[in-house]
């Protein structure tokens, strides 16, 4: 009770929520800020991620100073300590739109960052004065960039590699080269945890014992080694976590006292969540502290007899560490690396000599700039080996398993079997055959694969047959998931970025945990593959494409990339979307059964649900516009389950929506589409009126540059009393029904709302 009331109290004057308060009064406002850059700036993919103590908008102080991430241009160079001036977009983190997706809002809050600032590339930052923050963090910082200058002399990307083996990725490695060595399983090397920390103190003090310094001071050197590297590579909880057992084992040996490793781990979980009590909600905290239980408690029941010893040690901390890590990672990113094992055992060999090694040249580097340029190319072969290596697993088949949805009872039970594992194995003899102890070991791993793969299935295949419509958060752009009752399965149209004239504009949205989003990424890789494999989808019988616009399509590539397609269905209007282009390629590269959309098509979605093509027709009617000839001739398909109908309209606008009425199309649906995110130019009264829909679905990205969805088409649809639902303000919109009744769920407001 004690510890629950500290517990409250703390998270009642934690300063953030404050802070996070002030900074939701500036969402969507734009202004000049002034303000101290108050960490490392990360170099990513040729621009500035910068961390902003906000003191001045528009040249006033606000009630409450907080904290930005920007990312900015290369010119000018920042770095820690700079107060700049610039001019950008103050925003909310998003919450995680999808089912299971991340709330970034909730990372970067964990990290004391409020809100995102949003700075277009060709407005220029100004830099108003050097050498603010504490100068004892800007020395440390600037002995980093000095230790990390000898590294970089390699050609790329080794040289960033090697810098982020010895000091993290934010020194200068790509998200190109991150990707890969994610796939591989081998992120964590680019991570600086507690393998740099503690080889960085048994180094330490094995050089002071060949000088034969006295207990006190290798401790005290030694310690102030490990605080300073932590300084200069952040105080993560991974960091955070080695550096406190590190000091608790270097006090050990110089009181003379033996060190018990489970100890030392719970007192540093104890230390670090007295000082950072939000860390435990964290993906970072959970899984340093989860593979160092696995190297203290499973490595040592997972040694196999091989020789030599060291190779057996090597194979059981690698399996310990896998181990302990899965079911986190099973969860959070429902994915599982099958090659993260035998690269790990390639790799870390490498890493050991490397990381050492890499010291000693950035040491030499300090002292002697010419020596390290000189000695630095000897690094280029192991260094080539290990991303190599990375390559050749990430892009191995099978690299990567994509599991069902995983639940955390799910993972609870994994690790209670795990749990169980050293038990088992004391309880048997030690003259029991080797065969047998170590398949009581492998009958664990099939039970917790069926944990995984049983649990996330079972509940879709209990009750009474449904159709579910799940109209995803992809900003501004479209991705609807219909599956039918017997599971078959539709995507209607894949998101991605905003065509603007001269330019593209993301539509933005969470990325990674922890990370804020990029301006230039793939929507369909980073949002819709991910969102379709929470949702249980493993293969797509149907891939209908409205049109061919960027927002529309840019996120199919990467669908037809993840997922086997039956059919691919487009009303074949011929646009230089780059993306439509790559589409079209991999439909034809993939053979998959292609079809033009065309009124009077019904595509079977099994146990009586079918959706009904109802727009474009044959020839070239409804295309006055030649230029607008895109959106005219969206396809408008009714998907019908019962008596329950949702009409999706794609980009249709007043002309379509009036042509559609005037042929006497059956268009009354229980849910409507809101076509062109709202537009004013659609959802006319004499379409609604046709339609008389009780729910109405607007996907739409927040802040967007058009001002969608448009005062006007809400006012018409309230006035009708339809219940509207937003993608940006709701997330995703999933439907439901048994074809007599329907029921809306929404991930950012999850109360369900039953519709009759």
């Amino acid at each position: 009770m004690i510890f629950g009331a500290l517990g409250h109290l703390a998270a009642t004057l934690d300063p953030v929520r404050r802070e996070a308060a002030v900074a939701a009064a500036w969402d969507g406002r734009r202004a000049t800020i002034e303000g101290l850059i108050t960490a490392p700036v990360e170099m990513r993919d040729g621009r500035q991620r910068v961390v902003v103590r906000i003191s001045r908008l528009n040249g006033t102080a606000p009630s409450q100073r907080f904290t930005a991430m920007a990312t900015l241009s290369p010119e000018p160079a920042l770095r820690y300590g700079d107060v700049i001036a610039a001019r950008g977009m103050i925003t909310l983190p998003p919450e995680g739109g999808n089912p299971g997706e991340p709330s970034l809002r909730a990372a970067l809050l964990r990290r004391g960052i409020s809100a995102l600032l949003r700075v277009p590339p060709y407005r220029p930052v100004t830099v108003l004065r050097r050498g603010g923050g504490n100068r004892v963090t800007a020395w440390v910082l600037s002995l980093r960039d000095r230790l990390v200058a000898p590294l970089l002399t390699l050609p790329e990307p080794y040289g960033g590699v090697l810098a982020g083996l010895l000091f993290g990725t934010q020194v200068g490695v790509g998200q190109d080269m991150e990707d890969v060595f994610l796939r591989a399983g081998l992120l964590h090397v680019l991570v600086v945890s507690g393998a740099q920390v503690g080889l960085l103190a048994a180094a330490t003090i094995g050089v002071l014992g060949l000088l034969r310094a006295r207990p006190a001071l290798r401790f005290l050197l030694a310690g102030a080694i490990v605080l300073l590297f932590a300084t200069m590579v952040g105080w993560g909880a991974a960091v955070g976590r080695a550096a406190i057992m590190a000091l608790v084992g270097l006090g050990a040996v110089w009181l003379r006292r033996d060190t018990d490793p489970p100890t030392t781990l719970a007192l540093a979980a104890l230390f670090w969540l007295a000082f950072q009590p939000a860390s435990l909600f964290g993906l970072g905290f959970q899984l340093s502290f989860a593979a160092t239980w696995g190297l203290l408690f499973l490595s040592p029941s997972l040694v196999p007899p091989l020789r030599p010893r060291w190779l057996a040690q090597l194979v059981g901390a690698t399996l310990g560490a896998q181990l302990a890590v899965l079911p986190l990672l099973a969860v959070v990113f429902q994915r599982v690396s099958l090659a993260a094992f035998p690269a790990n055992l390639l790799v870390l060999p490498v890493v050991a000599v490397l990381v050492p090694s890499g010291f000693v040249l950035s040491l030499i580097g300090l002292l002697l700039p010419r020596a390290a340029a000189f000695l630095a190319p000897a690094f280029l072969p192991p260094v080539w080996a290990m991303v190599a290596l990375a390559r050749i697993f990430a892009g191995a088949p099978g690299a990567e398993v994509w599991l069902p949805p995983v639940a955390w009872w799910q993972a609870a039970a994994a690790y209670a079997l795990l749990w169980m594992l050293p038990h088992v194995r004391r309880r048997l003899t030690a003259s029991a055959p080797v065969a047998i102890r170590w398949a009581s070991v492998a009958a664990g791993v099939p039970i917790i694969i069926a944990v995984f793969t049983a649990g996330g299935t079972l509940p879709q295949h209990l009750g009474e047959p449904r159709l579910m419509v799940a109209v995803l958060d992809v900003g501004q752009g479209d991705a609807i998931l219909v599956r039918g009752p017997t599971g078959r399965t539709m995507l209607v149209d894949g998101g991605g970025e905003v065509e603007i004239p001269g330019r593209i504009r993301s539509s933005g949205g969470p990325a990674e945990v922890g990370s804020p989003p990029s301006d230039r990424m793939d929507i369909g890789e980073r949002r819709v593959v991910p969102a379709l494999r929470r949702l249980g989808v493993r293969r797509l019988s149907v891939v209908l494409l409205s049109h061919a616009h960027e927002d529309h399509v840019g996120g199919l590539p990467a669908v037809l990339q993840n997922f086997s397609v039956d059919l691919v269905v487009d009303p074949g209007v011929p646009h230089p979307s780059p993306s439509y282009v790559r589409f079209l390629d991999l439909v034809r590269q993939r053979r998959i059964a292609y079809a033009l959309a065309r009124r009077g098509q019904r595509i079977d979605l099994g146990g009586g649900a079918a959706a009904q093509v109802l727009w474009p027709p044959d020839g070239e009617e409804g295309t006055a516009d030649p230029e607008d000839a895109v959106n005219a001739r969206s396809v408008v398909a009714r998907v019908e389950f019962g008596r329950i109908g949702v009409l999706l309209t794609g980009d249709i606008e007043a002309e379509t929506e009036a042509l559609l009425v005037r042929r006497g199309t059956a268009l009354e649906s229980t849910v409507l589409k809101v076509a062109h995110h709202g537009s004013r130019t659609s959802t006319t009264p004499l379409f609604l009126d046709a339609v008389r829909p009780a729910v109405a679905v607007i996907p739409v990205g927040r802040g967007n540059l058009f001002g969608h969805p448009h005062g006007q088409t809400l006012r018409t649809l309230e006035q009708r009393g339809i219940r509207i639902y937003r993608t940006d303000r709701d997330g995703a919109v999933i439907l439901r029904t048994d074809g007599r009744r329907l029921s809306v769920e929404t991930v950012r407001t999850p109360a369900a709302a039953a519709v009759r």
